[in-house]
């Protein structure tokens, strides 16, 4: 693509902020999977495996997202469009094996661990047959290339394109909006933007979390694990009767968020007794109804803070996240992005606010396979969606092996749970009065450390004082 570089040092690349930070980061990891993002949708009926090719043909043919690659020049990375380009689709099938599901999964697994060539393909696609009315589309695509509502975007694209094949309608003629459009227009806006947002957010200033005691093992890996959790039916239901009392449907997903902010900022708050944080979070970038029905990565990490104290209600706490975060998204532009603020944030929370309809009138089951890897900064990375639209949340913990064991894994879920619940209940109880120790962990505390005057594992010690989850899991000083 040809842009005009005078006003904006990225447009002579082609890569959006958000690439080129992506694209360094595997650079310093050139052999593991950072950053693929899979996804699986299990298709419960039969599919019309050439219907399906061909269509997977033209989506690649009419979606330049899909087509772009990376080159590593004297110059630095620039973004180019591979024409033409195969769609690269494996036909696959395990109908034959004895728990045809789980060999598929074995060979997604294996997939999913493998780096790319940024120099030669984004993603790599697969139709797996699993059974005579049972099939798994398999899509594996770099992040450079694609955020949560992207895919989104590839699967309702993907659908139109099979339903005209298995139909008749062969329309050559596909205007589906394009990337570079949106790359053009970030890289209009003032390059000025992302030292701003930098300064203000006094990134230099966050301090890293000493998370259930541990702040690293000292080996610096990217491998992570990942720990899913439905909240229920009846919790999610909850939250999101609880976002429209507070406001109207237009931002409800935006209370919703607030609301999982509230109870991740109360949970940091009460297992490392920092009361100034700051977490990371995406914002969405898709400014106009083209963009939203764009395939391609819009979305930025920026930084959204809380300061606690030890009168904050969860209700109190809640109203000044949801000012927080409507104050980000007022102040977020594409471009704005930067380095410095992913180095200095341990913590991520990412709500995703898209689903996946029927594939052609057929049943679908979503899955996001997890790679095993993930951001080196990164300790905790946590990622909410309910992507086939059940009304139950499911959370995705990220954690870094580094940081976590299994013990801490167990009592971040369940300390997520009982502030969540304690929220819903009654948000004007106090944050600082929940219990969160179980009378195993109150007893570990106790034997272990509050005689030394240190709690390891539940707390941190701040200048002489125990700190603030105490052996019967309220405040202590």
């Amino acid at each position: 693509m040809r842009v005009d570089s005078s006003s904006n040092p990225m447009a002579a690349t082609g890569l959006t902020r958000a690439q080129d930070l992506i694209w360094t980061g595997q650079q310093v990891f050139p052999d593991e999977p950072l950053y693929n993002m899979v996804m699986v949708f299990y298709i419960h009926g039969s599919v019309e495996v050439e219907a399906f090719a061909e269509a997977f043909e033209v989506l690649v043919s009419t979606t330049d997202t899909l087509r772009s690659v990376i080159d590593d020049t004297s110059d630095g990375p620039i973004r180019r469009l591979v024409e033409p380009m195969d769609s690269g689709l494996e036909i696959l099938d395990f109908s034959d094996a004895a728990d045809p599901r789980q060999a598929f999964e074995e060979w997604a697994a294996t997939d999913a661990g493998a780096p790319f060539d940024l120099t030669d393909r984004l993603f790599r696609a697969a139709l797996a047959r699993l059974g005579e009315d049972e099939f798994a589309w398999y899509l594996n695509q770099h992040h450079l290339i694609t955020d949560g509502w992207s895919t989104s975007v590839v699967y309702q694209r993907m659908e139109e394109l099979y339903r005209d094949q298995t139909e008749g309608r062969h329309n050559g003629d596909y205007a589906f909006p394009q990337y570079d459009s949106y790359v053009a227009f970030e890289q209009s806006q003032p390059s000025e933007g992302a030292d701003a947002v930098s300064a203000s957010s006094g990134a230099d200033e966050v301090q890293p979390l000493n998370l259930y005691g541990s702040a690293g093992t000292g080996v610096t890996t990217t491998r992570t694990k990942r720990v899913t959790h439905r909240l229920g039916s009846h919790r999610t239901e909850r939250i999101k009767q609880l976002a429209l009392d507070r406001g109207s449907p237009l931002t409800a997903p935006l209370t919703e968020f607030s609301i999982l902010a509230t109870v991740l900022f109360s949970l940091l708050w009460r297992v490392t007794g920092q009361s100034e944080l700051s977490i990371l979070t995406p914002t969405h970038n898709r400014l106009s109804r083209s963009f939203k029905e764009t395939a391609g990565l819009f979305m930025e990490v920026l930084p959204l803070g809380a300061t606690l104290n030890d009168d904050d209600t969860f209700g109190s706490l809640l109203s000044r996240v949801e000012i927080g975060a409507r104050r980000l998204l007022a102040d977020s532009r594409p471009g704005v992005s930067s380095a410095e603020l992913n180095r200095s944030h341990s913590v991520l929370l990412n709500y995703i606010n898209a689903s996946f309809s029927d594939f052609a009138d057929m049943p679908i089951e979503s899955d996001w396979v997890h790679p095993g890897h993930g951001d080196v900064d990164h300790s905790l990375r946590i990622q909410v969606h309910d992507f086939d639209g059940a009304g139950n949340l499911v959370m995705h913990f990220d954690v870094s092996e580094d940081f976590f064991t299994t013990e801490t894994e167990a009592s971040l879920v369940r300390h997520f749970d009982i502030l969540l619940d304690a929220l819903l209940d009654n948000p004007n109880s106090t944050v600082a009065e929940v219990p969160l120790l179980d009378q195993e962990e109150a007893a570990l505390i106790e034997r272990e450390f509050v005689g030394l005057g240190v709690v390891v594992g539940f707390g941190s010690v701040v200048e002489g004082f125990v700190g603030r989850v105490g052996v019967d899991g309220s405040l202590v000083a």
